[in-house]
């Protein structure tokens, strides 16, 4: 127990830390309007255009700029039950930013994503895949008949998309061209995107790292009381 406690602390503890700078990054970096954007480490938020043609996202079927699906499955494996990856798609990602000043081009296939998850669907043994659900599948080349075999219990999807007109933030390295700025973490700086505005952002950020941090302290609490008494 006291292993087990010390171990997620520990994990936990590398979160916060995670959480808590890109916190500090988000309020100790400017919003710059796009105009005025020069090369080097920025923040811009504006409503997202499409620079290219949409793509209809296969599990919503909504017009998007970007799609990213993820397909999972329960795997018993005695004592090490766990969600296994079974397919994942990333559907377009190149795209504009417009904060009303001027605009700017996007790529965020590197960037660390945080956006909030659009759609569920899940199925199992005891529950056949909705038609949305099971069309998805189809299209990825995984027929839903026979999908709940012995090796996976459950399964899973979740879909995150983007559309033209929602919020979007960055933080990243922007590089100059003649025709607009462009963020595409080829820098290998740090390149984060939001689907939130900046104030959203820094509540949710900021909550995040309140959780993990008490979280952290609680099995840091009980992996010190567990010690004080057993040794």
């Amino acid at each position: 127990i006291i292993f087990l406690s010390s171990l997620s602390a520990m994990v936990l503890a590398g979160e916060t830390f995670h959480k808590v700078r890109k916190l500090y990054m988000v309020k100790a970096t400017p919003r710059t309007p796009i105009a005025n954007v020069k090369e080097g480490f920025t923040e811009i938020t504006g409503k997202i255009v499409a620079a290219l043609p949409t793509r209809t996202s296969p599990l919503s079927h909504k017009e998007t700029v970007f799609c990213h699906i993820v397909i999972e499955g329960w795997r018993d494996e005695g004592l090490h039950e766990r969600w296994t990856v079974l397919h994942e798609a990333l559907l377009g990602g190149r795209f504009l930013v417009d904060d009303g000043t001027g605009v700017a081009e996007v790529d965020i296939t590197k960037a660390e994503r945080d956006f909030q998850v659009d759609n569920h669907r899940s199925c199992s043994f005891y529950k056949n895949a909705e038609p949305d659900f099971e069309e998805m599948l189809n299209y990825f080349g995984m027929p839903a008949k026979g999908l709940t075999g012995q090796d996976y219990k459950d399964y899973r999807c979740t879909e995150t998309a983007l559309e033209e007109g929602d919020t979007f933030c960055l933080l990243g390295e922007a590089q100059m061209s003649e025709a607009r700025p462009l963020f595409n973490g080829d820098d290998g700086r740090m390149f984060y995107v939001s689907d939130k505005d900046e104030k959203g952002l820094i509540n949710k950020l900021f909550k995040e790292s309140i959780i993990r941090g008490g979280a952290t302290l609680l099995l840091t609490a009980i992996a010190a009381v567990f010690h004080f008494y057993l040794r």
